[in-house]
């Protein structure tokens, strides 16, 4: 793996903020469900390609759910878990698992959930 920073290097602020919006146009320009408003990104569901199994296109769509799936035999997947507001038992962010994980995994924040199918 590369070293983009060394031990005892400073990291300024604008060299972060300028990282972290890279990488939120790069995901912004793949998914079509999910749009940049000022500072904030918005999800609005629909197609895209922002999670997923394999290579299929199908594949590569964020599915919402209720209630966590089974975990995918093979490969990965990537879910949006509703809110009990949005008819879901979840926490409202993004939750992925591998092929050989016992439980999901929360994407972007700490939860109170489990992360087990079916919750």
């Amino acid at each position: 793996m590369k070293r983009y920073v060394k031990r005892g290097h400073v990291i300024k602020a604008d060299a972060i903020n300028r990282a972290v919006n890279t990488a939120i146009d790069q995901v912004v320009s793949l998914n079509p469900g999910v749009s940049r408003i000022g500072d904030n990104v918005v999800y609005r569901g629909g197609g895209g390609r922002g999670g997923g199994g394999d290579s299929s296109a199908d594949a590569w769509k964020i599915e919402e759910v209720n209630t966590l799936p089974p975990i995918p035999t093979k490969g990965w997947k990537r879910v949006y878990w509703r809110t009990p507001a949005q008819g879901g038992t979840g926490d409202g962010q993004m939750w992925e698992a591998y092929a050989g994980y016992e439980r999901w995994a929360p994407c972007n924040f700490l939860t109170d959930k489990e992360g087990r199918p079916g919750e």
